[in-house]
């Protein structure tokens, strides 16, 4: 994820791209999806501490952030320790409340697409691998989120 960041950049940097807009915009993408990966995997795993079980590995994983722009000292009170201790609780998780495409806690407003909310997980979440069987006749990415029971209706029609 690292080298889909890195690489770009420096043929951007460097004028490999002069002249070819179409390079250009094809590199700044594998940019994007370098960033994505490096927050949503490398560097989120190392910041919980299970990318190594070397904390020092964990330490300057983690710090890759710092590379794409953030800095993860923020990183680390915003995720675990205001979104940890609030999950999912509205009012209090800042990350369930920043979008209403996807519906995390039965107190949320409910719309009609959020029937379908578990194909989103299905499809853009990395984490979770959809053809895994978990047991329980639900596929492990819809059963490990629980979207599958909070994208429907609760009892009082919300």
């Amino acid at each position: 994820m690292l080298l889909l960041y890195v690489v770009p950049y420096v043929l951007m940097v460097t004028g490999q791209t002069a002249g070819n807009y179409w390079l250009y915009f094809a590199l700044w993408f594998l940019m994007g999806w370098g960033m994505v990966g490096i927050g949503t995997a490398v560097m989120r795993d190392a910041n919980h501490g299970t990318y190594s079980p070397n904390k020092k590995v964990n330490s300057l994983i983690g710090r890759i952030l710092e590379i794409v722009g953030s800095y993860s000292a923020t990183w680390k009170i915003q995720h675990n320790l205001l979104h940890h201790t609030y999950t999912n609780i509205e009012g209090l998780d800042d990350d369930i409340s920043s979008i209403k495409l996807l519906r995390f806690s039965p107190r949320q407003l409910w719309y009609w697409f959020h029937r379908y909310q578990y194909l989103l997980r299905l499809v853009f979440l990395y984490e979770h691998d959809p053809f895994l069987d978990d047991g329980k006749g639900l596929p492990a990415g819809i059963r490990l989120c629980s979207t599958y029971q909070i994208g429907r209706k609760d009892a009082h029609g919300r």
